[in-house]
């Protein structure tokens, strides 16, 4: 015989159940490892679908944005009592008359409706603002 064939003496056997153990233990790993990547394919899921609700949510609501505590479905419905109110026609109630100056200065598509249905009765700096942008900066003068 020669010297170059390796010796198996050397080896021991190992303890029974060992092998399986470790199998055990490798495949326990992997499934914390797919549970943890399943948990963060999930959580970012439900988190581009919250923020979708939230979005389509707030575009889409109803009453509108909400300026002077009024949106602005409430806005409209009161045009005509506002608009009465304004040509001394008929007194409102001074927090609505209030809510709505505040929610007509601040809101354009309101004050832009108002103003096309009722011509001539906001006054001259409140339908002024409609022509400056959103954008606008106080101290901003744009180069022509």
């Amino acid at each position: 015989m020669s010297n170059n064939q390796p010796q198996h003496d050397q080896w021991n056997d190992c303890p029974a159940g060992e092998l399986s153990q470790l199998a055990n233990r490798l495949n326990a790993r992997k499934q914390r490892v797919r549970r943890t990547q399943l948990l963060g394919k999930a959580s970012a899921f439900m988190l581009l679908v919250a923020c979708g609700v939230f979005v389509v949510g707030f575009a889409l609501d109803p009453g509108g944005p909400r300026y002077g505590n009024i949106t602005c479905s409430e806005c409209k419905s009161h045009f005509v009592a506002y608009h009465a109110n304004e040509t001394n026609a008929e007194q409102m109630e001074e927090t609505l008359a209030t809510s709505m100056a505040t929610h007509l200065q601040k809101c354009e598509r309101c004050r832009t409706l108002f103003g096309k249905t009722y011509p001539g009765v906001l006054s001259a700096e409140l339908t002024q603002q409609s022509s400056i942008p959103m954008f606008a900066v106080a101290g901003f003068t744009p180069c022509y």
